[in-house]
This record gives C-alpha cells, sequence and structure tokens, in this order.
C-alpha cells in the first residue's frame, strides 16, 4: 500500500488480490465519491471517501498482501 498527494487529488494504491480481482476494483461502488483503477483510489477531499469502506480494504490487504504469485512452475 501507498498514498500519494497529487496536484489535484489524493492517491492511495492498494496492491492485494481477492480470487484474482484488484480488491480496490471489486469495491469501487463502497468507497463513495472516488475515482477506482484496478489498484488505485482516486479522491479530491477525504469527505468524499467512505473511510468504514476503506478500513475494511486495507485490513484486507494487510492480511493478504497481493501481486504475488503463489504458483510455482
Amino acid at each position: 500500500m501507498s498514498l500519494a498527494s497529487q496536484k489535484n487529488y489524493i492517491s492511495i494504491y492498494v496492491c492485494a488480490l481477492d480470487n484474482g480481482e484488484y480488491v480496490a476494483e471489486k469495491n469501487k461502488h463502497e468507497l463513495g465519491k472516488v475515482s477506482v483503477g484496478k489498484s488505485c483510489i482516486r479522491f479530491k477531499k477525504v469527505g468524499d471517501l467512505n473511510l468504514d469502506a476503506l478500513k475494511k480494504i486495507i485490513k484486507f490487504a494487510e492480511k493478504t498482501p497481493g501481486l504475488i504469485d503463489t504458483k510455482v512452475n
């Protein structure tokens, strides 16, 4: 996870997967007035963000660090 302050918005990057789906993208409808990419959550003001939904995503990401390929050939 990382946090970045851009010129016009704040970005939170969450590299966690849930059954092959990016957690941020999977939960984008719960996050409020935000723009969501695969693993990026962008918002202009903290008030635009559903903090309970973000907390849920952060806790999930903490337990399941993502983008680690567990398949070994």
